[in-house]
C-alpha cells in the first residue's frame, strides 16, 4: 500500500469516525457558541498533539510484536474490521439530534476580550481538548483497534507510512472541527435533521466498506 493509499484510508475512516456524536464534538460546539471559530482549529490542535504520543506508543509496540508476525496482524485486521461494522452500522442507525439543531440556532455570546485573554483561552481550549479525549474510552478503543490496524499496514512502509497515517487522521479531525465551529459560532441553523441523517448513514456506510476492506484480507488468508 503506497503513502497516498495510506494517507486516504486514514482520512475517510477518521472524518466517518469524527462525525460520530462524543465529547470533543459537544465541546467544540459549545465553545464555539461562546468563544468563535478559532475554538475548532485550536481543540483540532491539542486533540492532534495528543495522537502523536498514541501513534508513536502504538507503532513501537506493533513493531516489536506484529511485524513479520501473521497471525498477529490478523487478529489485528479482525478487531479492528469488526469494531468498524458495528460502528458503521451504530451510525446508520443513529437519528439526527433535535438538540444539536437547537445549539446551532442559539444566540452566539462570544467574549471580546484582549489579544492576552484570547490566548489564554486557546491554551485553556487546547488543554482542554487533551483532556476530554484522553479521558473518552471510545478515544482508547478506537486507537487500540481501528488505528493499531492503519498503523500496522503503515509500518510496512516504515516512518513515512506512519507518518502518512498520522496526518491523514489529524487532517480529518481538523476538517471535522473547523466545520463544527464555522457552523456554530455564527448561529445560524446551517443544519437540519435530514443532513444530519444524510451524514450519519453517508458516513456509516463508509466505515461498512472500511471494516470489510480491513476483514478481507484475514479471511482470504484463513481459507487460502
Amino acid at each position: 500500500m503506497d503513502l497516498i493509499q495510506l494517507g486516504l484510508i486514514s482520512f475517510g475512516i477518521g472524518i466517518s469516525g469524527a462525525v460520530s456524536p462524543g465529547p470533543v464534538t459537544i465541546v467544540t460546539i459549545q465553545q464555539s457558541i461562546k468563544h468563535g471559530f478559532f475554538v475548532g482549529p485550536v481543540m483540532a490542535i491539542g486533540h492532534s498533539i495528543l495522537e502523536i504520543f498514541v501513534v508513536l506508543f502504538l507503532a513501537l509496540g506493533l513493531l516489536s510484536f506484529a511485524q513479520d508476525n501473521e497471525v498477529v496482524e490478523n487478529i489485528i485486521g479482525v478487531v479492528g474490521g469488526v469494531v468498524l461494522l458495528i460502528m458503521g452500522r451504530s451510525l446508520i442507525l443513529l437519528k439526527a439530534d433535535q438538540g444539536m439543531l437547537s445549539l446551532a440556532s442559539a444566540p452566539t455570546v462570544q467574549s471580546n476580550g484582549s489579544i492576552f485573554t484570547k490566548y489564554k483561552i486557546w491554551i485553556n481550549l487546547g488543554w482542554l481538548s487533551v483532556v476530554v479525549s484522553a479521558t473518552n474510552p471510545y478515544f482508547i478503543i478506537w486507537w487500540l483497534t481501528i488505528g493499531a490496524k492503519i498503523i500496522n499496514d503503515g509500518l510496512g512502509n516504515g516512518p513515512l507510512g506512519v507518518s502518512a497515517v498520522y496526518f491523514g487522521h489529524i487532517m480529518a479531525d481538523f476538517a471535522w472541527m473547523i466545520l463544527l465551529s464555522m457552523v456554530f459560532s455564527t448561529g445560524k441553523n446551517w443544519i437540519t435533521l435530514t443532513t444530519q441523517n444524510i451524514i450519519n448513514r453517508v458516513c456509516g456506510l463508509l466505515l461498512v466498506c472500511f471494516g470489510v476492506y480491513f476483514l478481507y484480507s484475514p479471511i482470504v488468508t484463513y481459507f487460502t
